[in-house]
């Protein structure tokens, strides 16, 4: 197993980024709702998703977020 860590693509990942949250999330998530969580962060915002991938498998996702609002 060759694991690399890299930061999400929106077209290519989100997808897989969505089925790998919705195994823990009380309501399915789905790439369509992870671009539009993207959109709606403020001027100032700090969004990364990175996610874990194994030759060409998504095997792991994570997500940091810091809002303006937010000390």
């Amino acid at each position: 197993m060759n694991i690399t860590i890299r930061e999400a693509d929106p077209q290519r990942d989100y997808d897989r980024a969505a089925e790998i949250i919705s195994t823990f999330e009380r309501l399915p998530v789905t790439a369509e709702s992870l671009r539009e969580w993207d959109n709606r962060s403020g001027e100032g915002a700090v969004r990364r998703r990175m996610v874990a991938v194994d030759g060409d498998e998504i095997v792991g996702y994570s997500t940091i977020a810091h809002d303006t609002w937010d000390r």
